[in-house]
């Protein structure tokens, strides 16, 4: 009889198993492990975001107390204070792959879309990352015992936070030069 030529191909040997199964906790974890690591970097980012804000509202308070004042300020201070929380609260939650962490990351990185333009880029490359499909598996319960199981095998901070830091740090360094000029 001939072959049907608009008929679905059929497998050689239906009950052989498929060429690899993935079992290992360090073969899943080295699957993830490039993508993982771009996301804790994530929150490396975001700890030192919230730092590097956490520092005015002390600044405006050591400022008080030098001239011995105080402070009027005190809701700007609070508000500033919650502004520097809410990256340190994200940054916890990517470190440790905890899924409420991803969604305040997307909502950072949100934020961080409206400051044009190093923060576009930034804002862009975090809702991208964390919008990934493979953050389904990353973000699971299933996926942090793996990590738990697998010690000896550590992410990498990626390349892209490392320049990330230099530029901000050199940002930041302008700024405060300009500021000593101006006085």
């Amino acid at each position: 009889m001939s072959e049907n030529p608009y008929e679905a191909p059929q497998p050689e040997d239906s009950a052989s198993p498929p060429d690899h199964i993935v079992e290992s906790p360090e073969e899943i974890r080295s699957m993830h492990l490039k993508h993982e690591a771009a996301v804790r970097s994530i929150g490396l980012f975001y700890y030192v975001c919230g730092g590097i804000v956490m520092i005015l509202p002390i600044a405006i308070i050591a400022e008080d107390i030098a001239r011995g004042l105080t402070s009027n300020d005190w809701g700007s201070v609070a508000f500033l204070c919650g502004i520097a929380l809410l990256p340190i609260v994200a940054a916890t939650g990517l470190r440790r792959l905890m899924p409420w962490g991803r969604r305040t990351g997307i909502v950072l990185g949100a934020i961080g879309l409206l400051v044009f333009p190093l923060g576009t880029i930034v804002g862009a490359y975090i809702i991208y990352l964390l919008m990934r499909s493979k953050n389904t598996s990353i973000f699971s319960r299933e996926y942090r015992e793996i990590v738990a199981m697998t010690p000896q095998m550590k992410p990498k901070t990626s390349l892209f936070i490392w320049l990330l830091f230099v530029i901000v740090f050199i940002l930041l360094t302008c700024i405060g030069v300009l500021s000593k000029l101006t006085d």
